[in-house]
């Protein structure tokens, strides 16, 4: 009997052994070893829960900017699969809508069972499987990449930049800043984005991540200051007055971001124009901006980035 037991006390800590040496850390030749190939798939059309399954169990071996840098991978292959999902929540937008008006919710699994149309069953357990959900805007069904649940299970892997970046999205997806219904931007909206961007921008200038808050920053200033879209102005281009009175109030709020700054000078300038927006100061607005212009297209329901 005795020796049942020390045998059964050798046995576990054996496992324990082997289960310790398992999350021993890579040398640096294993973890480029191990990134190389994690890479090489995220960078090919590949499912993101086969990714997944290969990053997850590998996650505490890997340095930080490993860890990071996967993590980053798996978002490349959802964003890369994304076009795809879309295109088939177009085509099952009647089936969606039907199965919605029985108060089936399409982001709860549990509810996914209920559906009776196969071929939608089989697309939303594809969304949730692949860490997608549902959202609906302006009266249609799209899918956008679950930042939450990337935040809710890796946000301890990701380096402050990364976790940013996907914080930022976040925000994006979760809080549109258009409504297609009004046609009406809200510029409070617009505008903490870009104060959010310039601090990150001070806080991870030297990071892969900074080109990334430029562009977006970029953008969001051709959207605040009207360069890509009409919304902000009447029939004649002189800029509304409740655009006016929100520059005023913003600026003074945050007297010391460089936005104020810009809105203070273009303030300036549409004094002297009678609140008109000239071609002159198109030209200030491309300066200050520091762009080529991104326009802004409506597709009934929200807007989207078309760089020229």
């Amino acid at each position: 009997m005795l020796k049942r037991i020390w045998l059964g006390v050798f046995l576990i800590s054996i496992f324990l052994s082997l289960v310790a040496c398992a999350k021993e850390p890579f040398t640096k030749e294993e973890e480029k070893t191990f990134m190389n190939e994690y890479m090489d798939m995220a960078t090919k059309p590949s499912e993101p829960q086969v990714l997944e399954a290969k990053m997850k169990p590998n996650l505490d071996r890997l340095s930080k900017e490993g860890s990071s840098n996967a993590i980053d991978g798996l978002l490349y292959a959802m964003y890369q699969k994304l076009p795809t999902l879309t295109s088939k929540a177009e085509g099952l937008h009647d089936v969606m809508a039907a199965a919605k008006a029985k108060k089936i919710d399409l982001n709860q699994t549990e509810d996914a069972k209920k559906i009776e149309d196969q071929t939608l069953k089989a697309f939303v357990g594809e969304v949730l499987k692949d860490h997608f959900y549902f959202v609906e805007e302006n009266g249609r069904i799209t899918v956008q990449p679950n930042m939450s649940y990337m935040l809710k299970n890796y946000e301890a892997y990701m380096t402050d930049s990364l976790k940013a970046t996907i914080q930022f999205s976040e925000d994006e997806f979760e809080h549109p800043f258009y409504d297609a219904d009004t046609q009406k931007f809200n510029l409070d909206i617009v505008a903490k984005r870009i104060l959010l961007l310039e601090d990150n921008l001070k806080k991870y200038a030297n990071t892969y991540y900074a080109e990334t808050f430029k562009k977006s920053k970029e953008y969001y200033y051709q959207i605040y200051f009207g360069m890509n879209n009409e919304f902000l102005v009447d029939s004649k281009k002189f800029v509304l007055k409740e655009v006016i009175d929100h520059y005023q109030r913003t600026s003074k709020e945050y007297p010391q971001s460089q936005l104020s700054k810009d809105i203070l000078a273009y303030l300036g300038k549409l004094k002297i124009s009678h609140n008109q927006v000239t071609d002159d100061i198109q030209v200030f607005l491309t300066g200050i901006a520091n762009v080529q212009t991104v326009d802004v297209v409506n597709d009934g329901s929200t807007l989207k980035k078309n760089t020229k």
